[in-house]
């Protein structure tokens, strides 16, 4: 076995050197825009949370609100996607009240990983006490790269 794979390292070729070296800068290329498009993603849906919650809800829980998420998420939706559902609102409003302090936010949104919509899960600790935490996507494949 070991004379196998000094047989093949010797018959690589130049251009399967520079293939596996093209590939790599390739790669680490698409890692580094996921974790920017990602981190740009955190802090859209903190904004957006932000701007419900001061805008629409007066930053309280108003009845008025619960008329208003579902048409504007209706409207978003129609726009943008499945993404802006109103479950999806609602967690974004969540997500802002938990950390108030956009700094926070951008500093925790550069060191997510791989987020995805549903990556800043709400978790429940104490009475009614919400904070948010990275869900772990080890075994996930890389999010596929689609800039417009």
């Amino acid at each position: 076995m070991l004379d196998k794979s000094r047989a093949m390292t010797r018959s690589l070729k130049p251009t399967d050197t520079l293939f596996k070296d093209l590939r790599a800068l390739i790669m680490e290329a698409r890692q580094d825009v996921a974790r920017q498009v990602n981190s740009a993603l955190v802090l859209l849906y903190w904004r957006v949370g932000k701007r419900i919650r001061q805008d629409i809800l007066k930053e309280k829980r108003a009845e008025y609100g619960e008329e208003i998420v579902p048409t504007l998420s209706a409207k978003l939706v129609n726009e943008f996607g499945t993404g802006f559902a109103e479950k999806n609102l609602r967690r974004m409003v969540q997500f802002a009240e938990a950390f108030p302090d956009e700094q926070i936010v951008v500093t925790l949104s550069r060191q997510l990983g791989c987020v995805e919509e549903h990556v800043i899960s709400p978790l429940k600790l104490g009475v009614g006490a919400s904070y948010f935490t990275p869900r772990e996507h080890h075994n996930s494949p890389p999010l596929p790269l689609r800039i417009a």
